[in-house]
């Protein structure tokens, strides 16, 4: 029975880990891509809310 509950956190932890890992690389790549497309125009710096 032990076993079994260690194994189970051990599963919530792997998973909560790579979870976390996951949302922190889309939200970087979410970022770049909106610092690249939210100026109204091509030369311009984004908003401030981005930097």
């Amino acid at each position: 029975m032990v076993e079994y509950m260690l194994a189970v956190l051990l599963c919530l932890a792997v998973s909560g880990l790579i979870s976390t890992q996951m949302k922190k690389g889309i939200s970087k790549i979410w970022k770049s891509m909106a610092k690249d497309i939210a100026p109204p125009c091509p030369g311009c710096t984004p908003p401030d809310e981005l930097n």
